[in-house]
């Protein structure tokens, strides 16, 4: 019996940004370095707002004629409709691809071996008519693959992953603190570094000019960021995603994510201090919330 799984991911989907200008159109707007992407890394990244605030997160895949974007399904439109506003004159071509791949997650050990992957963070290859990578934000994610759409699940069965649930896969992610985009993320209320996108390897602190720059590095630079996301062990009732969390009669934050008895919660960083030195959870109504400080 193999550990190594294959998720698919239906809430994922490829938006394709080609062209002769593309790299150079994607470096003015994303959080990360445009110059890192090949054929052979794929980056992890985010588009914000001017105001530094988070918008959409996504993996950037090169491909022969430009990049693949694997963006959430249900707001890929939003995500063309604001990149086609930047374009201007740009020889660029944005793309709707939803309906040409499927995504995966696959998990297990020596995934990467399994893929012929060189197991660096982002290591990507071609395989089965689409590209497999490295999860750029974590290890121990494993690997993400964007494959033709039908026929990717069985070309992994018959690399010797098997089909697995969603929920597992979530838990892992959330005890790693990891987020997946709305509605984990608030769009246009959230700040990076809130959601440790740069901790997960999505933010460049040393690539020229991007869209919300000026609060991101601020935020870096004098230590602004007043909340974090983390894990937690949920201890009664599962709470709805939103709900606050208190500590000692303080509003600590608010859950963000449930799979399982594993939560994600964005809390006050004082607050989690405290919760983590006293022993002490996070508490609703009906549960109770035990962080992990990443």
């Amino acid at each position: 019996m193999t550990d190594l799984h294959h998720v698919v991911l239906p809430h994922r989907c490829i938006v394709s940004v080609s062209g002769g200008e593309a790299r150079a159109f994607l470096q003015g707007l994303v959080t990360n370095d445009m110059e890192l992407v090949s054929r052979d890394r794929a980056i992890y990244a985010a588009l914000l707002t001017p105001q530094g605030k988070y918008l959409h997160d996504f993996f950037i895949m090169g491909t022969e004629d430009g990049f693949y974007l694997d963006c959430e399904e249900q707001r890929r439109q939003d995500l063309i409709t604001r990149l086609t506003r930047y374009r201007l004159r740009a020889q660029v071509a944005i793309r709707d691809a939803q309906p040409e791949f499927d995504i995966f997650a696959l998990t297990g050990t020596d995934v990467s071996a399994r893929l012929g992957l060189t197991g660096e963070q982002g290591a990507a290859a071609g395989f089965a008519g689409g590209l497999v990578y490295g999860d750029p934000r974590a290890s121990d994610l494993g690997a993400r693959a964007c494959l033709p759409a039908g026929t990717g699940g069985k070309s992994l069965e018959d690399a010797g992953f098997e089909k697995a649930g969603l929920a597992p896969y979530d838990a892992l992610r959330f005890s790693l603190g990891i987020a997946d985009g709305a509605p984990e993320i608030e769009p246009e209320k959230s700040y990076p570094m809130e959601y440790g996108l740069d901790r997960l390897n999505g933010v460049s602190f040393s690539k020229g000019c991007y869209v919300g720059q000026e609060v991101t590095v601020r935020m870096k630079n004098r230590d602004l960021t007043r909340k974090c996301l983390v894990p937690v062990r949920i201890d009664g009732a599962p709470p709805g995603i939103g709900t606050h969390l208190n500590l000692d009669g303080a509003n600590a934050g608010e859950l963000r994510g449930i799979a399982g008895d594993v939560g994600l919660a964005l809390v006050r960083k004082e607050l989690l201090d405290r919760a983590v030195s006293d022993g002490k959870p996070f508490e609703t109504d009906d549960a109770r919330l035990h962080p992990t400080k990443i």
